[in-house]
């Protein structure tokens, strides 16, 4: 799959899978719209670091590395969260999945900040990129 066509998909699914889970949960008032947010930010996430790269910016490609390992434990937060809410629903009881909840939130979140701070912090070599 060429690199644009992964990029048109990424920004797709993640714009349908927010505003989807946003608009259903005002709606419908379903829980199960909370794994499309966090599937649809995880998939921005991914999207905009695709596009930094692409693009050839100094900082995405100096923290090529940390991005990555930041996105990957925003998968881990993203399936915990999502697991949670499976098991509050199998368990028919909220309370059931609030460690679960506890847990992927902090970590999706942390892996946010990784995300920021590993953008904040590169140092871009920039005799590479002169022309």
């Amino acid at each position: 799959m060429s690199s644009e066509l992964r990029r048109a998909l990424l920004w797709i699914v993640s714009i349908v899978c927010i505003t989807g889970g946003v608009f259903g949960e005002n709606w419908f008032g379903i829980p199960i719209t909370t794994i499309m947010v966090v599937a649809g930010c995880t998939a921005l996430f991914r999207y905009v670091f695709e596009k930094g790269l692409s693009q050839g910016s100094p900082k995405y490609v100096a923290a090529r590395r940390e991005i990555a390992y930041s996105l990957w434990i925003m998968t881990v937060g993203a399936g915990i969260i999502s697991a949670a809410i499976v098991q509050g629903i199998l368990a028919r009881s909220e309370p059931a999945s609030y460690p679960g909840l506890a847990l992927g939130g902090a970590t999706f979140l942390a892996s946010i900040a990784a995300f920021t701070i590993a953008l904040k912090r590169a140092k871009p070599n920039n005799s590479q990129f002169l022309i």
